[in-house]
């Protein structure tokens, strides 16, 4: 039975004006792409006012005085428009790129650089009773060591030390290439339940089949 939901037949429409950009560009997937972006920016921008409301002017009202700091520098953003006090607009635009930068780069060397050397280190090379972990484990092993190779040792040196670093340099970019590879095929798969999960939609919850 189909659905008697107005949500539902609001998402449906939108889905299959979606889809219709696989034949190609035309005025239902543009009206699509509109209405999300447009809805998007708009529940964006209300959720920013209600944010500056009650994190900033209420709780300012109620005596945490410091909260009145990032109200001025949003004020002072504004001023990037007029041509005489632009100027003023850099240090808030300083202050976001600065405290931005440091803050994802904590995170980025914590996560992708000090965690992974960790994870590395702690990998056991055998495993009692579990023969694949093990050959896992040492995949991993060998890959990221061949991988750190093929970046470091640009200039290979000469001689038997040459010939074993440049077998490692070339074992780190097959490495790398079926990383990048699994990589860009679960990228797809992903894509892939997408759109199962959106026709799966049109089809039961929709149409009700």
């Amino acid at each position: 039975m189909i659905s008697g939901d107005i949500g539902v037949w609001i998402a449906a429409i939108l889905t299959i004006f979606s889809i219709t950009y696989m034949w190609k560009e035309n005025y239902a997937y543009r009206f699509a792409e509109y209405t999300v972006v447009g809805g998007g920016a708009g529940y964006l921008m209300a959720m920013g006012f209600k944010n500056i409301k009650e994190i900033g002017f209420e709780a300012a009202a109620k005596g945490n005085i410091i909260r009145i700091v990032p109200i001025i520098l949003g004020i002072l953003l504004f001023l990037r428009f007029s041509t005489k006090y632009a100027w003023l607009s850099r240090y808030p635009y300083a202050i976001l790129v600065g405290v931005g930068t440091g803050i994802a780069m904590k995170g980025i060397i914590y996560s992708m650089l000090i965690e992974q050397i960790k994870g590395v280190i702690k990998l056991p090379l055998y495993v009692a009773n579990n023969l694949l972990l093990t050959f896992n484990n040492w995949v991993i092993i060998i890959s990221v060591i061949s991988v750190i190779t093929y970046f470091l040792f640009v200039f290979k040196p000469k001689g038997a030390a040459g010939k074993a670093v440049s077998g490692l340099g070339t074992l780190g970019r097959y490495s790398m290439m079926f990383y990048f590879g699994s990589a860009f095929a679960t990228t797809i798969a992903f894509r892939f339940s997408l759109i199962i999960g959106r026709l799966m939609f049109l089809l039961f919850d929709w149409l009700g089949l």
